[in-house]
């Protein structure tokens, strides 16, 4: 995800400052760049991951999404609570 230096020092001020709302924010300035930073791989890998779903869509890969559920549903792997 690559960015310009002052966008990408934005963001993270951005990121502190709702840590610090919220109450959340850690005890060293260290650990809040630690976890920014896989706070943002997490959000990239899910970015990444997503566009190749949607490329593999328009290949015709994959299965519609109804099926996948039928087939999550009948073993109970649907995340749905009775």
């Amino acid at each position: 995800m690559p960015t310009d230096p002052i966008r990408e020092m934005r963001a993270f001020r951005e990121y502190l400052d709702a840590q610090i709302e919220r109450g959340e924010a850690t005890a060293t300035l260290d650990d809040c760049i630690d976890e920014w930073r896989a706070a943002r791989m997490a959000t990239s890998d899910s970015i990444e991951a997503v566009l190749e779903g949607l490329s593999q869509a328009k290949a015709g890969q994959g299965r519609p999404f109804r099926e996948v559920l039928a087939e999550l549903q009948s073993t109970g792997r649907s995340g749905e609570t009775a």
